[in-house]
């Protein structure tokens, strides 16, 4: 028993954990402060980003290409071959026939 207490004093400033450990009580808001305001500033760091100034970019951009998006599949060099058969195909067999083995249904 003694491991797992360890361990769950090891996470106990972890993010996912915080919030089980006040409501526990074994932490107190006053360690969490402390904690927090011991950690480095890191902000510095970072690259900060606006997605909606993204988004509106990405779409200007595709505008200006005269959004010609390829839904092709890169993985396929003939795009004819890609649906060919697909129509008619059944994952179970071609026929759902009882128990003929000659249908491709289950036999049982």
């Amino acid at each position: 028993m003694a491991y797992i207490h360890d361990q769950m004093q090891k996470l106990k400033f972890d993010n996912r954990m915080v919030n089980i450990n006040l409501k526990r009580g074994t932490l107190t808001e006053e360690e969490l402060k402390q904690h927090r305001d011991g950690q480095p500033d890191e902000s510095a760091k970072v690259e900060r980003f606006n997605l909606e100034e993204d988004i509106k970019d990405a779409s200007s951009l595709e505008a200006h290409e005269g959004n010609s998006q390829d839904h092709s599949s890169p993985f396929v060099e003939d795009q004819s071959q890609m649906n060919q058969g697909m129509e008619s195909s059944n994952p179970f067999g071609q026929g759902m026939g009882g128990n003929d083995p000659n249908q491709g249904g289950n036999t049982f």
